[in-house]
């Protein structure tokens, strides 16, 4: 929802079975789901009458606070190091992954 328009949130206590079909529209048009399940609303006109009309059905409660906890990600993911920084932390030198060929072990090679 907007963070400028007014909104409201309404949760729904009570089961709509034994009440009639009409009702059970009206819960559904609010956007509730299940039993003890919240949405967020505009307040408009049109949502406070549906609110008065199912009162025995639903509540308007104020939002709940999330706890401190829930803002700190559960595990940080960190890029994979290249191997040239992996060098300069242990003071090794890289060779990009790729042993380095002398011209001792080129002319070895092709004398065989």
């Amino acid at each position: 929802m907007k963070s400028n328009s007014k909104t409201i949130h309404v949760k729904w206590v009570r089961s709509a079975i034994g009440f009639s079909y009409r009702q059970k529209r009206m819960v559904k048009s609010l956007g509730l789901r299940r039993l003890n399940h919240t949405v967020e609303l505009q307040d408009t006109p049109s949502v406070r009458g549906l609110v008065s009309k199912l009162s025995h059905l639903v509540q308007v409660v104020n939002p709940e606070a999330k706890p401190d906890w829930a803002a700190v990600p559960e595990c940080a993911f960190r890029p994979p190091e290249d191997a040239e920084v992996k060098a300069r932390r242990t003071g090794e030198q890289s060779s990009g992954g790729r042993e380095l060929e002398t011209s001792q072990s080129k002319s070895n090679s092709k004398k065989v």
